[in-house]
């Protein structure tokens, strides 16, 4: 139990204080954030060329913005201790400052991905 308790509880308890202060201030901010960003994720895209679309993201190395809500992001090296095919994956996250984890549910858009294909609002099918 002690585990369980210092790997979420005790970090739930310091998110809700770092959300509550100032009249929940944070808290509003975050809600009316997640609310923008849902609205919009459909609209992030990243291309073959690794140009990644407007929208809240966590910005590694920039390198262009290039217009029309496009920017250009430069990979850092890799190396490669052995010989033979290998592969990497790009990923959008959203990014805010009062966010208590990076993942969140239907907001990950992966290179090549539809994106549009989520649907974070589901409406029931009818038959």
């Amino acid at each position: 139990m002690g585990e369980y308790t210092g790997e979420f509880y005790l970090p739930a308890a310091r998110q809700f204080a770092h959300l509550a202060g100032n009249n929940m201030e944070k808290a509003r901010d975050l809600s009316a954030w997640k609310e923008r960003i849902q609205a919009h994720w459909s609209e992030i895209r990243v291309d073959a060329a690794g140009d990644i679309a407007a929208g809240d993201h966590e910005e590694k190395a920039m390198a262009q913005q290039l217009g029309d809500g496009l920017y250009l992001y430069a990979l850092d090296t890799m190396a490669c201790p052995a010989s033979g095919l290998h592969g990497f994956a790009l990923r959008v996250l959203p990014r805010h400052a009062h966010l208590a984890a990076s993942f969140l549910p239907g907001l990950i858009t992966w290179a090549g991905d539809d994106a549009s294909r989520w649907d974070l609002n589901p409406r029931p099918a009818v038959y």
